[in-house]
């Protein structure tokens, strides 16, 4: 995906996030006022890094993470994104097991932070150059639907599949850089440890998506958020452009088929969401034609 349009879909994710953040502390604040606390300060830092998460996206694309001013920036980001998970690991989770909305959206926020790791921070790390529709290696996806739809695709969350990963590194098919880390040596390790955060980064968003399926109307906007950031990783961090296709394509499906009573502004919501899943297929399908092309 051009960053732009990447830039665009995560601003789009973020403002439903924050306003459902903001919602349910409020309505926990009497009952649960350190709840209610730690939510505010999810929401404090998501506001603080939007911005900067953005400029830091669009620069590592460019990559221009050489310069100093830039590697700062990225550090800031991997250091807020630290900060959101220890809190919703440490307090929010544990206490959200009564909360059906704020769960979801507890579990879909973790796996917003272990996407920035995987941007920012991943071992190998990630060539956002590639312009490959499918998985670079060639081998084709397995995948098996569950949980009203799901797309899962199994090969990603089996150990062999990294291993590969590595195995491949050095090829020149390789969607991942391999044999440079243009910003490790200055980065700071002793923010986050450095690991290979795609396998429980995708874990975390299937349960996300697998714990809305279950519990939230198709045309919830919560809902239809994780299946945004679902799909925006599968394509951009996994380079899986047919399985972001088929998250996308299925949750748009769902939508329109299993429309349900809800006001004004959450329909608002939903349908401004839905047009982003809309616009990502046909950017796909675009990306999918002109790969095509030039293999003529």
């Amino acid at each position: 995906m051009k960053p732009e349009y990447v830039r665009l879909t995560q601003m789009a994710i973020l403002e439903v996030d924050k306003k459902f953040l903001g919602q349910f502390a409020c309505c926990v604040q009497n009952k649960h006022p350190l709840l209610a606390q730690k939510l505010y300060q999810v929401f404090g830092i998501l506001t603080i890094m939007s911005t900067q998460m953005n400029e830091a996206y669009n620069l590592r694309v460019e990559s221009r993470v050489q310069e100093t001013q830039i590697v700062d920036l990225i550090d800031r980001v991997v250091w807020y994104a630290r900060e959101g998970l220890q809190i919703l690991e440490e307090y929010v989770l544990p206490m959200v097991a009564n909360y059906r909305d704020l769960k979801v959206l507890s579990f879909k926020l973790r796996a917003s932070f272990y996407y920035l790791y995987t941007l920012f921070h991943n071992q190998p790390p990630l060539n956002f150059e590639s312009k490959q529709s499918t998985r670079a290696w060639g081998r084709p996806p397995t995948y098996r639907k569950i949980d009203k739809g799901r797309v899962v695709d199994l090969s990603y969350s089996h150990p062999s599949y990294f291993r590969g990963t590595f195995s491949r590194q050095n090829s020149p098919n390789s969607s991942f850089s391999g044999g440079s880390q243009p910003y490790s040596e200055f980065s700071r390790n002793f923010i986050v440890d450095y690991h290979d955060y795609r396998p429980i980064t995708l874990q975390y968003f299937q349960e996300a998506a697998s714990l809305a399926d279950s519990t939230l109307r198709a045309n919830h906007p919560l809902r239809i958020s994780i299946k945004v950031g679902y799909a925006t990783y599968v394509s951009e961090c996994l380079h899986d452009k047919e399985g972001s296709h088929q998250i996308a394509s299925a949750t748009v499906a769902e939508t329109h088929n299993k429309q349900g009573p809800q006001n004004d502004e959450i329909s608002s919501d939903a349908a401004m969401l839905v047009e982003v899943l809309t616009n990502m297929m046909r950017h796909d399908k675009h990306l999918n034609d002109g790969a095509k092309n030039c293999n003529y």
